[in-house]
């Protein structure tokens, strides 16, 4: 949520021509993640769905590190590219309250669900602090809160490699 934001305001920054510009990587971060829901099925269905949400958390990943660069180098065409692939990402996360239906015994998916969805909650409520924080960790201004957003990418990949065994009817899913 908060890189998505961010990105609206990195486009200003970046943004040296016409201002209806500066929301472009928010459209792009939206519009990528809308289409790209459409192709999920076919993607489960050649991975697998814990392989596409491993490869989903790691393209996010590349996404944060390629916004941050657009950030350094001062290149809206490069952020843009960035938030392309951190709309991929997003698409990811946002399925696992799918997948989580997947994991858990019969009379157990509501509480699942919910705790999914309560992990949304509290990054809309962390996001804008850390971004408050992360806006100028780096010299050039939004560059620390995309290294941020590909370091929660990261986190993600890790804890969907350590929660395997908690996860195993999303691995055992088989690839066509």
């Amino acid at each position: 949520t908060a890189c998505a934001a961010s990105a609206n305001l990195a486009g200003a920054a970046l943004n040296s021509g016409d201002p209806g510009l500066n929301t472009l990587p928010l459209a792009i971060t939206t519009f990528t993640t809308g289409v790209y829901n459409a192709a999920m099925p076919w993607l489960f269905g050649k991975l697998g769905r814990w392989r596409a949400y491993l490869m989903g958390a790691l393209v996010g990943c590349a996404g944060g590190l390629v916004a941050w660069g657009a950030c350094e180098v001062g290149s809206l065409g490069l952020l843009c590219f960035g938030t392309f692939l951190m709309g991929v990402g997003l698409c990811h996360s946002q399925n696992y309250r799918f997948g989580v239906q997947l994991c858990v015994p019969e009379g157990r998916k509501e509480v699942a669900i919910s705790w999914v969805l309560a992990g949304g909650v509290a990054g809309a409520i962390l996001g804008p602090e850390y971004s408050k924080h992360a806006r100028n960790m780096l010299p050039t201004p939004f560059g620390g809160i995309f290294i941020v957003c590909a370091a929660m990418f990261v986190a993600n990949f890790l804890l969907l490699l350590a929660g395997k065994q908690l996860l195993a009817p999303l691995a055992a899913q088989p690839a066509s």
